[in-house]
């Protein structure tokens, strides 16, 4: 049996919006080997109900989720959750991207999840 949920630490909750269940199913392996609490949501309008039930400390967003996409997510959450340090992934990452994203107040933007460390 694996241990990985006896190592969860309690108060680290992190959040994984992707379509694409091979990508957060990655992130979310990784979250839950370093302890974190890792919930997912696979598109916008489902992590915007989550955003309520939780204090997210990390969230990990993908840009394109289809309809809404990944910038519109991070505006809200850094309205409602600005503890939340977010993280905007993607597979066609620019530099204006980038620099969009921090501006926005993104913590991170990932553009080869080869990148992914965990603060």
């Amino acid at each position: 049996m694996n241990d990985i949920k006896t190592n969860v630490k309690k108060d680290l909750y992190a959040l994984v919006i992707d379509d694409e269940p091979q990508v957060s199913g990655f992130v979310t392996e990784v979250l839950r080997t370093e302890g974190w609490n890792v919930h997912e949501a696979g598109n916008a309008e489902q992590a915007f109900e989550m955003l309520s039930e939780q204090k997210w400390l990390l969230v990990f967003c993908d840009v394109v989720l289809g309809g809404t996409d990944g910038y519109a997510v991070l505006h809200r959450f850094v309205e409602e959750q600005p503890q939340a340090r977010f993280v905007l992934m993607t597979g066609y990452g620019s530099a204006a991207g980038a620099l969009d994203a921090t501006a926005y107040g993104a913590y991170e933007y990932l553009t080869n999840l080869s990148r992914l460390t965990i603060f």
